[in-house]
């Protein structure tokens, strides 16, 4: 299964750079009483009714909470900031259905800010990009849960913050600046859900 994801255009670009392997994302709801096994180095994995559900689905007594993001070895496509190339006499009303081909699209993240097209008419936000348009897809390689505050350094840098060896401090405004805003601060340590991923040959489908 293919579940999109979003990313802002600094991610896109390290993910394409291949410095981003990692992305954490806010658990909600937030789980109650849970603290993951140790001896699991934080995985997420569990037995819910005596069964084994495999990684990606955490039981803390309250519900289950299963990542939406899906399980390692299943799909992500990307959503960025785009919008039609004018070069091909789009309209800046077009419609994404009135759209020929993803050659046709132009992305925020890697289009120069003073390029002619960057001026010309209004970028689209990441969430309305449809899925043929996307450039970029990934595989999960592995889940987990833990605070957001347990990142490692080495965690930090394959996230593709460029902090010059401050890696776990550039993580954090990162985060604050995503987060904060939506009740979700560093300093609150929310649990997180921690993928891991590898970038793959982008599957185009209408």
């Amino acid at each position: 299964m293919n579940r999109p994801i979003l990313f802002n255009s600094p991610m896109v670009r390290a993910i394409l750079d291949g410095r981003k392997t990692q992305t954490r994302r806010v658990m909600k709801p937030q789980p109650e009483n849970f603290e993951p096994n140790p001896d699991e180095n934080s995985v997420a994995r569990v037995h819910v009714d005596g069964e084994y559900v495999g990684s990606g689905v955490v039981d803390d007594g309250a519900c289950v909470h299963i990542c939406p993001y899906g399980a390692p070895g299943e799909r992500l496509w990307v959503r960025e900031t785009w919008k039609p190339d004018p070069s091909f006499g789009y309209p800046a009303e077009t419609k994404p259905r009135d759209m020929d081909s993803r050659t046709h699209v132009l992305y925020r993240a890697t289009l120069a800010t003073d390029h002619p097209k960057a001026i010309w008419q209004r970028w689209r936000p990441s969430i309305f990009m449809p899925r043929w348009a996307s450039r970029i897809t990934l595989e999960i390689t592995d889940v987990r849960v833990e605070r957001v505050q347990s990142i490692s350094v080495m965690d930090a840098q394959a996230e593709g913050c460029n902090g010059g060896g401050q890696f776990y401090r550039a993580y954090r405004d990162l985060w604050d600046s995503i987060n904060a805003k939506r009740g979700f601060s560093w300093e609150s340590n929310p649990w997180v859900w921690v993928l891991g991923f590898r970038r793959v040959e982008s599957e185009v489908t209408a």
